[in-house]
């Protein structure tokens, strides 16, 4: 039985209430772009993209677009995406990468960008589930 791409959400939840240092606030942003990237690609092609092979982040956020999710949705994939790739690529918080993605979300710490990222990614999680596959 395949895991449920949710229950990294629920991780991403834990990590935000019991954080002991950046590294929790950054891995829960990362987890709760991982729930959202899963759920819309398994939506979309299939469990695990049906075997073959693994279309992009890029593509996954292009079919919300194309297949009933519209460009909020997308919009919305696209801003955990590179709330995610600052959490797990930039090591320093005063990078523009980083004060760009706080200025975008709104938040001014890593604390404040996980609570964004947790509430983006609980209102998308539903509507993600309901996207017709990709023929």
């Amino acid at each position: 039985m395949p895991l449920d791409p949710e229950l990294f959400l629920g991780q991403a939840q834990r990590l935000a209430e019991t954080a002991e240092n950046e590294a929790d606030y950054r891995s829960a942003v990362s987890r709760a772009y991982y729930a959202c990237h899963l759920i819309a690609r398994d939506a979309l092609y299939g469990v695990d993209a049906g075997g073959g092979r693994r279309p992009s982040h890029w593509a996954v956020i292009n079919a919300v677009t194309m297949r009933g999710g519209g460009e909020n949705d997308a919009n919305e994939l696209w801003l955990l995406k590179t709330m995610r790739e600052s959490a797990d690529y930039v090591t320093d918080s005063s990078h523009p990468d980083v004060q760009r993605v706080f200025s975008e979300s709104r938040v001014s710490d890593w604390a404040s960008l996980a609570a964004r990222a947790l509430a983006v990614a609980g209102a998308l999680v539903p509507r993600l589930r309901t996207l017709p596959p990709v023929s």
